[in-house]
């Protein structure tokens, strides 16, 4: 995720941003859970609470005029302030999980 921190300057208005708990989310897909351990609760936040932005080069399919949102970008780099705590914890679980060596 740190290395995509160019994202299209149009909002991407009508999409809502969905918060999990991962905890009760056994799986997820576009921002939602799609199963549960016994329960799920999320939450959707405005647009003012929330950013939904994809970080790519092209949009997905079914995206029309594409250009209109790849003709104008942003370098929006505030996932970086959690860059060093990110790494920190992947290396950590990587490591528990026995990927990587003690």
């Amino acid at each position: 995720m740190s290395r995509h921190i160019v994202r299209s300057k149009m909002a991407t208005f009508g999409l809502f941003k969905s918060i999990s708990k991962t905890s009760q989310a056994k799986t997820l897909y576009a921002h939602s859970p799609t199963a549960c351990i016994k329960y799920c609760k999320s939450y959707r936040l405005r647009e003012d609470q929330a950013y939904l932005a994809h970080f790519r080069k092209t949009c997905q399919g079914g995206v029309n005029d594409c250009s209109r949102y790849t003709s104008e970008t942003v370098e929006d780099g505030s996932i970086l302030r959690f860059k060093d705590e990110l790494v920190d914890r992947v290396q950590q679980t990587l490591k528990d999980l026995r990927f990587l060596p003690p």
